[in-house]
């Protein structure tokens, strides 16, 4: 039920309001919340002190976050991780798809990220490869990993790292999971579509 709403959240951010979020992870969606004046609180600093915005050639705005202020008293529900698949993933797991992209001394390291979602998701595309300025570093032009000095290929699969589901209902899982683990955001499915996927009826 949870996923259902937010993927309706989503849809009404995409279709009607125009604004799409680019940060969507679990850490960045409020679950629930006991107190309701974070929210008066959050709305009133709003006017008063707008927060920091970019204007882009006059047709799109992008808007710096503004933190919630911890609550005092009961608790506002955060979940703990780019799009909805991992999302997805780290919602109904309880654990992070890409949970291994860390340093020896804990440090987020950006090589062992990609190298991971290469094992999950497959190479990217050549098209991808070229439209990214950094891409270059990790892949040639045919999408095969060129980084292995600074991170070695894991053998995980979406199949291995699932545990919770089994056969058809796995299957099913995984195939609603992968319409939005593409590597070109035009492949991945749009929230609307989501929600008329068997996996959620």
């Amino acid at each position: 039920m949870t996923l259902k709403r937010l993927l309706l959240a989503l849809d009404y951010l995409h279709t009607e309001a125009n604004v799409i979020h680019t940060d969507l992870k679990t850490d960045n969606v409020m679950l629930s919340l006991e107190e309701t004046t974070m929210l008066a609180d959050f709305a009133d600093k709003e006017i008063r002190h707008p927060i920091l915005r970019k204007s882009i050639d006059g047709t799109r705005t992008i808007y710096q976050s503004r933190q919630f202020r911890r609550p005092l008293r009961g608790e506002a529900r955060i979940g703990k991780t780019h799009n909805s698949g991992p999302f997805t993933w780290d919602l109904f797991e309880g654990r992070h798809l890409f949970g291994n992209i860390f340093d020896d001394e804990g440090n987020y390291d950006p090589f062992k990220h990609l190298a991971s979602m290469v094992a999950l998701i497959g190479p990217p595309l050549p098209d991808f490869i070229q439209r990214s300025e950094t891409m270059g570093q990790c892949f040639d032009r045919n999408g095969i990993w060129t980084a292995h000095e600074d991170a070695v290929m894991p053998w995980d699969s979406l199949e291995s790292l699932e545990m919770r589901l089994s056969d058809c209902e796995k299957e099913s899982f995984l195939r609603f999971l992968r319409s939005m683990l593409k590597w070109l955001p035009e492949e991945r499915m749009t929230a609307r579509q989501l929600l008329d996927d068997p996996w959620l009826l």
